[in-house]
């Protein structure tokens, strides 16, 4: 009797060991399965994958790629007197006086247009920087998820925006 138990007790362990996981499979978010490891994933559906700032006379149009949600956007002038008033980053930055301006998108991206005094500068909708200072290539650009899960970078040449831990464009 012991060994029709024990053999009856290997056939349960080894059909347990062959179960079928696929009731533990995401497919509505993101495809994969949990195997019940440590999620290693670093991309989240409510991460940017990517953006792209594009300068003109006018201003600045950033578009964001595979955005799952809001987004803030700023940027930072690293240079000698550079601007750092729009800069995302909380309190008034180097040489931007009272000025501590995030720039918010919605889902898709966002449009800013130059403007010449800092007076002139609206969250949303203005920027001081321009198409002179973006082709010199001093600008180091922020792109943060607002629900806090993400950020990307881009040409941080001095690590401004090191202490956010931020992926890079």
């Amino acid at each position: 009797m012991a060994l029709k138990t024990l053999g009856a007790l290997g056939v349960l362990l080894f059909a347990y060991g062959c179960k079928d996981t696929t009731a533990k499979c995401d497919t509505a978010d993101s495809g994969g399965c949990d195997s019940g490891d440590a999620d290693t994933d670093t991309d989240t559906d409510a991460d940017a994958d990517s953006f792209a700032a594009t300068w003109n006379a006018d201003g600045v149009s950033v578009d964001v790629t595979n955005d799952g949600g809001g987004f803030s956007f700023g940027f930072a002038e690293e240079s000698d007197n550079g601007w750092y008033g729009e800069d995302c980053v909380d309190g008034p930055g180097p040489n931007s006086g009272s000025t501590d301006i995030c720039h918010g998108s919605a889902t898709s991206g966002l449009s800013l247009e130059t403007v010449d005094a800092i007076g002139d500068v609206v969250e949303d909708s203005t920027t001081l920087l321009n198409v002179t200072i973006a082709e010199a290539g001093h600008l180091a650009y922020v792109m943060i998820n607002t629900s806090g899960t993400g950020c990307l970078t881009e040409n941080d040449s001095t690590g401004y925006y090191a202490s956010f831990g931020c992926g890079t464009n």
